[in-house]
């Protein structure tokens, strides 16, 4: 084997060095480049993880939310109630203090899941109109007892073709000058008259 001389034995030497150095910085940036996908994958969980703590928060939030519901007719304390969002008529009806020992409890669909701003009417034993009549406010003007005809006043609870008839024939002689005027229509009484209040009115 020839022996190098000196200038050749630095040449090596240097270029030993070049490629020490060169896989060196191969090695740090496949190292570097490692940790931003170790650090990109964390994040990734971590947000991950926040996420679900912020659904869980709003889902339990939803839980909590309250709705008002506005109760009449035969239960014991009809008027505004506040109920949980998942409430159902029962709901409602406990909240109102039952029902009263003339209400029609065999139509009444206990498991009907209510609304916010709804309103719930419970009937008296007798009426014709069906127990899931309910109606919000503002959803559609009173009954205006002087100038209803007959179809419009079987929409009201518990009056049918015979009761929205004697009503037509009273009007006929009289006018109705307040809403208490109609319990002197035949086989209206208060009981029929509270049922009624709400969506009747004079003009």
């Amino acid at each position: 084997m020839k022996n190098l001389n000196s200038k050749e034995k630095q040449i090596i030497i240097l270029i030993g060095i070049v490629f020490i150095v060169f896989i060196s910085t191969v090695l740090k940036e496949n190292f570097i480049s490692e940790n931003k996908i170790d650090n990109s994958v964390s994040n990734e969980v971590d947000l991950n993880i926040v996420k679900y703590d912020e659904e869980g928060e709003a889902s339990k939030e939803k839980i909590e939310e309250k709705i008002y519901v506005h109760i009449s007719g035969r239960v014991k304390n009809p008027g505004l109630i506040i109920l949980d969002s998942n409430s159902r008529v029962v709901d409602a009806i406990d909240k109102a203090g039952g029902l009263c020992d003339d209400a029609d409890a065999d139509k009444i669909n206990l498991a009907k899941k209510v609304t916010d701003e709804e309103k719930i009417y419970i009937p008296l034993i007798g009426e014709v109109e069906d127990i899931n009549y309910s109606k919000e406010e503002g959803e559609s003007d009173k009954i205006n007892l002087n100038t209803a005809d007959e179809g419009e006043l079987c929409t009201l609870p518990g009056i049918g073709p015979k009761t929205a008839e004697k009503i037509l024939k009273y009007r006929e002689n009289y006018k109705f000058e307040e809403i208490e005027d109609i319990m002197n229509v035949s086989g209206i009484g208060e009981k029929k008259f509270d049922a009624l209040k709400d969506y009747i009115s004079v003009r």
